[in-house]
């Protein structure tokens, strides 16, 4: 939509001076260097930061992945708050507590109360919803389709979980694949099996010699070993079944309708239970 990266920092710019000049404050992560460039243009008055690596007003740290979510220690102003626990996993829903924090400290609300608000959050559709479990198999579906989205997701999931944790992968647009094709095989790390079905077209166009097979090859030549190429979506559960064993965790990931492989799969281990 933004064609190009310098386009896209003018969308945020826009953003950001309309805020500003309606009298209103930004909320800024400070890990973030190119909103960290970004805010240098407007008034510190109307800036609350956050952030985990960098100094920032509202900062997390002692970091805990457990198997139900995150818990962390809250600082503000460089004083301790208290802390904080998530019932999401990963690094990248800390960041989104520390931004729930710093605007409700601004808009006056006491540190126990966010806490308590954070606490009952159970997450949003398609980020991680768990679909089922059956057979110690647990199903879960993320609408995670950017290689930032899928890394950071399987990152959590990694870190909080000891399991085996396979993906299911399914690529969405072929422009976004053509374009992100050398970032997609490292977003994978923290699978230990990964299945990649083809293109989701998203009614755009196909592009001659396009294939998911390429991240495949990708993930392969780099050292990637429990990678298959299912081009065929409806293929996937009967590849996948022979894989399975009790204590995984299967991700269907992409913005397409790979989710109803996770709701396929779901619906076999309860039919094969029954007959068991």
């Amino acid at each position: 939509h933004y064609k190009t990266f310098d386009v896209l920092l003018q969308g945020f710019r826009s953003f950001m001076k309309d805020i500003v000049d309606r009298q209103g404050y930004l909320v800024i992560n400070k890990d973030d260097a190119h909103l960290r460039h970004l805010s240098e243009e407007f008034p510190k008055s109307q800036i609350v930061t956050y952030g985990i690596e960098t100094p920032a007003y509202v900062m997390a740290k002692d970091l805990q992945a457990r198997p139900d979510g995150m818990a962390f220690t809250v600082l503000v102003d460089g004083h301790v708050k208290g802390d904080i626990e998530l019932k999401v996993h990963g690094r990248h829903n800390v960041l989104n507590a520390l931004s729930v924090v710093a605007m409700g400290i601004r808009e006056g609300f006491t540190f126990e109360s966010v806490r308590a608000g954070l606490l009952q959050f159970l997450g949003t559709k398609r980020r991680m919803q768990l679909i089922g479990e059956k057979k110690g198999i647990r199903v879960f579906d993320d609408y995670g389709h950017h290689p930032t989205e899928i890394r950071v997701t399987l990152d959590g999931a990694k870190q909080s979980q000891q399991c085996r944790i396979i993906c299911v992968f399914q690529p969405h647009r072929y422009t976004r694949t053509r374009d992100l094709l050398d970032q997609f095989p490292l977003s994978f790390n923290s699978a230990d099996i990964v299945v990649i079905t083809e293109i989701y077209s998203a009614y755009e166009k196909r592009i001659e010699g396009l294939s998911a097979q390429q991240i495949v090859d990708k993930m392969k030549a780099a050292g990637k070993e429990r990678v298959m190429f299912v081009a065929n979506k409806s293929e996937v559960v009967h590849k996948l079944l022979p894989m399975l064993q009790s204590g995984d965790m299967v991700i269907t990931m992409g913005a397409g309708d790979i989710y109803t492989v996770g709701k396929e799969l779901l619906t076999l281990l309860k039919s094969r239970a029954r007959q068991a």
